[in-house]
C-alpha cells in the first residue's frame, strides 16, 4: 500500500510526540478497518525504526524500512497479522521482550487486533505494557476498543485513525491491480478490509460491476433477482 494514504492526519499526535522528545512506549490505533490498522501500525514501525533522521517520517528507503515493509527486520515483531493473537503469542512475546536488539538501538512490538484477544492474554500483555524494556515500542490496533481492558487503555495513548476516502481506496486498489476499483471502493465505502474481501472473493470485481450495471440499467424486477443473481 502507497505510503501516501497512511500519512493520516491520526499520525499527527505521534509525530508531534517524536518532535518533542516525548515518545511513549505503547500506542493503540482504533479504527472499524482491520486492514488499514495493519497498514498504520506497518507505517509507524518504519517511523520507529528507520534509520536516516529525523524519525517524523520514514525514509521507505533504507535497510530497516525495507525490512519492516518485507517483515524480515528481526527487531519488528509483528503479531495478529495472519491469525488472531493467541495466548502462546504473548509467550513468546514475553520470552523475547528483554532480549536485546540484533540490528538496531530499539524493538518494536506490532499486535493486531486486541478485540480478539481473550481476557487471558489481555492480561499478560499488561505486564509488559506496565514495565516495558527501555527503547522498546508495543504498537497495538484495534477495530473495538470497548473490547480491550480498561486497565491496557490507560496505559498507552490511543489514537483514532480516520476511514479512507473512496477516492483514496479506489486509486488503492487500482495501484494493487484490482479490476473495477471505482465500483468495490464504492461499494466498500472506503473500507479497505471489505474492499479487499470483495475483491478476492468468489463474487469477484467483474461480478460485482456487471450486477451493479445490469441491475440499474435494466431495472430487474425483485422477484426475478435472485435468478439473475445466482448467474454471478
Amino acid at each position: 500500500m502507497d505510503s501516501k494514504f497512511i500519512n493520516n492526519s491520526a499520525l499527527f499526535n505521534l509525530k508531534s510526540d517524536i518532535k518533542a522528545g516525548r515518545l511513549t512506549h505503547s500506542y493503540l490505533f482504533i479504527s472499524s478497518d482491520a486492514e488499514l490498522n495493519k497498514e498504520v501500525t506497518k507505517y509507524v514501525s518504519k517511523i520507529l525504526m528507520c534509520n536516516n533522521k529525523p524519525k517524523q517520517e520514514p525514509c521507505l528507503v533504507c535497510s530497516d524500512c525495507v525490512k519492516v515493509e518485507k517483515g524480515i527486520h528481526p527487531d519488528v515483531h509483528t503479531y495478529g497479522n495472519l491469525k488472531k493473537i493467541m495466548v502462546d503469542d504473548i509467550k513468546d512475546m514475553l520470552e523475547t521482550v528483554y532480549v536485546a536488539p540484533f540490528e538496531s538501538d530499539r524493538k518494536v512490538y506490532v499486535l493486531n487486533g486486541l478485540e480478539d484477544m481473550n481476557e487471558t492474554s489481555q492480561n499478560k500483555l499488561l505486564k509488559t505494557i506496565e514495565e516495558p524494556p527501555q527503547n522498546t515500542y508495543i504498537i497495538m490496533s484495534t477495530t473495538n476498543e470497548y473490547k480491550v481492558l480498561e486497565t491496557i487503555k490507560s496505559r498507552c495513548k490511543r489514537i483514532y485513525v480516520s476511514l479512507l476516502k473512496v477516492s483514496e481506496l479506489e486509486e488503492i486498489l487500482n495501484l494493487e491491480g484490482v479490476k473495477n476499483s471505482k465500483t468495490i471502493a464504492l461499494e466498500s465505502s472506503g473500507n479497505l478490509s471489505i474492499a479487499r474481501s470483495l475483491a478476492s472473493s468468489k463474487l469477484n470485481s467483474d461480478s460485482i460491476y456487471n450486477l451493479v450495471v445490469d441491475t440499474f440499467e435494466n431495472y430487474i424486477k425483485i422477484a426475478n433477482f435472485a435468478d439473475f443473481y445466482a448467474k454471478y
